[in-house]
């Protein structure tokens, strides 16, 4: 198991964790919100194509995509350092065998996980 914030150093190697766990695989995709009124979305079956990573010049902003069988999702990180703890601004991932966790901020700043489960 690996946890951590996602920074802009550790871009690449979270991008090759998160890919072993669904590379050739099923998963099912949740994204639930803290926001009131929403509905957590759902996606089964899902099977990704493509994982990209991205960073810009100055190394200020990275991020990764996966494409797969709904569209694309991912993240993206300014943080510099691994010093904070979950819940901060940035995303905080947990990944095991079959599955990912992730914490973040959408961009209108209210919170969000998504929990990415290999189907079996």
């Amino acid at each position: 198991m690996w946890s951590g914030k996602l920074t802009v150093h550790n871009i690449e190697d979270v991008a090759a964790r998160i890919w072993r766990v669904i590379e050739g695989k099923l998963y099912t995709f949740v994204a639930n919100s803290e926001c009131d009124g929403l509905r957590p979305e759902v996606y089964v079956t899902q099977q990704a194509s493509e994982i990209r990573t991205w960073s810009d010049n100055e190394k200020k902003n990275s991020g990764f995509y996966i494409y797969d069988s709904y569209g694309s999702w991912g993240c993206s990180t300014n943080a510099q350092d691994d010093a904070a703890e979950p819940g901060e601004e940035n995303p905080y991932i947990e990944i095991s065998d079959i599955r990912i966790d992730i914490r973040h901020r959408a961009a209108a700043g209210h919170k969000l996980y998504w929990v990415i489960a290999v189907e079996e």
